[in-house]
């Protein structure tokens, strides 16, 4: 009994560092829309792929470590890495993106005003 217990808690752990890994992938597809301007329908584009791509991730995770037994606390702990990694990392990451993506626009309208 204990060594099942002891195995789902395992789990439910790795599913937080799944999620807080989807949340860095997530991160890399927010800033690839700092980087270059996009459309709303390539927004949309990206964020079906996103989709796509966590839910085969997850669907792997759950075949290697459940014995693709679907569990709830596997969800529940990706929703919980994700929100981990958003909040923390991924707030000062983006942050600091759009910091850097304002001064090299300043700086570029600068010189074409010296131009």
């Amino acid at each position: 009994m204990y060594g099942i217990l002891n195995y789902q808690v395992c789990v439910f752990f790795y599913s937080i560092l799944l999620g807080f890994f989807l949340g860095v992938v997530y991160d890399i597809f927010r800033l690839s829309r700092i980087i270059i301007s996009t459309s709303n329908i390539w927004i949309f584009c990206q964020d079906i792929l996103y989709f796509i791509l966590s839910s085969l991730i997850t669907f792997i995770f759950i075949l290697t470590f459940n014995n693709g037994e679907f569990r709830l606390y596997v969800i529940l702990g990706e929703c919980i890495g994700w929100i981990i990694y958003y909040a923390s990392l991924g707030e000062w990451i983006y942050s600091i993106a759009r910091k850097i993506k304002h001064k090299i626009e300043l700086k570029t309208r600068k010189n074409k005003q010296n131009d």
